[in-house]
């Protein structure tokens, strides 16, 4: 190796200047050309291992984590169109069973409703107002068809029980009562969209004479007037010496005489009314509402037919507001049924001038419904029985009166009506009564006594 490496030397020493300077040249330029291939092949060497070791697998990995978003997002849309279609077909179960229980519950009051005594149908529109005579004689019912009826109470529980039919042409009443007295036979009614309180009286002798009972002679009209209060009464009655009162949600009291003249106005100032009642005799007038305590006032009579409210007494005992407020037709008890699920029955008998105030004579627990606040309790007119709603069905209680006062449960009705009762009255001989419903049924029931049973 030496001996080439001498010999190499040994021929450029020999050799021209210049031809060396060029050799040398060249063998610069092939090292430098050498060595810039070998630094591409490091490169590429770098950048392939690079890509195999690094590259590769990061691009498989996102791959990866893109097709798992793909599916998952293809699991998702799937879980929800199942839960869509679940929910679908549990809706469609549960419209099914509704109208399964619907087809139940209005066989079952069709089931009730043919339980009952005697009904009374004709009427082409819900009930909107009805009233009994304070002799126990004559039943009124209003419809929204614009047509009344006044019924024979002796005879109500008698098929083809006849009827006189009053016709209102401008309007249907939503309130009524029927005079207190027994002579002559006069109906208040309050007609909403005309802001009005029509009179009209009918006449005993062309009852008994029409066989039908519809004939135009059997009834006239005698008053109308405008009434003063903001809102359409929810209570109208016919008191004593021809005097209408009027009582509205907004607790404004008003008395008129049959020509419209305002006598009196009071406002009880209370937020919300439940119920306003008059005692048989016409100079009580009681207001239940979200107090638990019943307002009694005085109707009293001045000189000239001038009248006025004065409070009278007040009914305590109760824990919650009072639902419900009626009288005795014997007038010496006050029913009351309230929210804290107890009725009571008070001895009015006092001396309220004095400032004495009624007496609990019996408190009783009941069963209020769940779905709405509003329920009846309606004494007979013997005093031996109270009727008692809790919704769409009745509750029966007898009553011992004096001196012990007691209550013993008799039963309930089934199923009355197709929804909540709005109306509930007595028979003049205490064995019927009659219920009536502010929905699209259109009939009067009456339920007999005996077909309260216990459960």
């Amino acid at each position: 190796m030496n001996s080439i490496v001498s010999q190499v030397v040994t021929q450029l020493e020999q050799m021209d200047p210049k031809a060396v300077a060029g050799v040398s040249i060249l063998v610069g330029l092939t090292v430098l050309w050498l060595t810039y291939l070998m630094m591409k092949l490091t490169v590429w060497i770098i950048r392939t291992s690079i890509r195999k070791c690094i590259t590769e697998p990061m691009q498989r990995m996102a791959k990866r984590n893109a097709d798992a978003k793909v599916e998952k997002a293809k699991k998702d849309a799937q879980a929800k169109k199942d839960a869509q279609l679940a929910k679908e077909k549990a809706e469609a179960e549960r419209d099914a069973a509704e109208k399964m229980a619907a087809r139940k519950a209005l066989a079952k009051q069709e089931a009730g409703m043919k339980q009952s005594a005697m009904v009374l149908s004709g009427f082409k529109q819900y009930v909107t107002c009805m009233d009994v005579s304070q002799d126990g004689k004559y039943v009124f019912v209003a419809c929204a068809d614009r047509f009344g009826k006044l019924y024979d109470a002796k005879n109500l529980h008698q098929k083809g029980c006849r009827a006189i039919q009053i016709k209102f042409t401008e309007d249907d009443p939503t309130a009524c009562g029927i005079l207190r007295q027994e002579d002559p036979n006069m109906i208040a009614m309050t007609m909403p969209y005309q802001r009005s309180i029509r009179v009209i009286q009918f006449d005993r002798n062309n009852y008994a004479a029409n066989e039908n009972g519809k004939k135009d002679n059997c009834y006239k009209e005698i008053a109308r007037f405008k009434y003063t209060h903001k809102e359409p009464p929810c209570r109208v009655f016919m008191s004593a010496a021809n005097t209408i009162v009027s009582c509205d949600e907004k607790c404004v009291i008003e008395i008129h005489n049959l020509g419209g003249v305002l006598f009196h106005s009071l406002n009880a100032k209370q937020n919300v009314v439940n119920h306003w009642e008059m005692n048989a005799a016409g100079n009580f007038l009681s207001l239940s509402s979200f107090l638990s305590d019943v307002k009694v006032w005085d109707i009293v009579t001045k000189k000239d037919d001038l009248f006025r409210f004065d409070p009278a007494m007040g009914l305590h005992g109760h824990k919650n507001s009072v639902y419900y407020t009626s009288f005795s037709r014997t007038g010496d008890l006050a029913f009351t049924l309230s929210k804290d699920g107890t009725f009571n029955i008070y001895n009015i008998d006092v001396r309220y001038a004095v400032g004495e105030d009624a007496k609990v004579l019996v408190s009783e627990k009941w069963t209020q419904p769940k779905e709405r606040p509003l329920s009846f309790i309606v004494p007979s007119p013997n005093n031996r029985w109270i009727c008692l709603s809790d919704g769409d069905s009745l509750l029966l209680y007898a009553y011992s009166g004096k001196p012990k006062h007691q209550l013993k449960y008799i039963g309930r009705t089934p199923t009355c009506h197709d929804s909540y009762i709005n109306f509930i009255e007595w028979t003049p001989n205490s064995k019927f009564v009659i219920t009536a419903s502010c929905t699209q049924e259109k009939q009067v029931h009456l339920w007999s006594i005996e077909q309260f049973k216990l459960k």
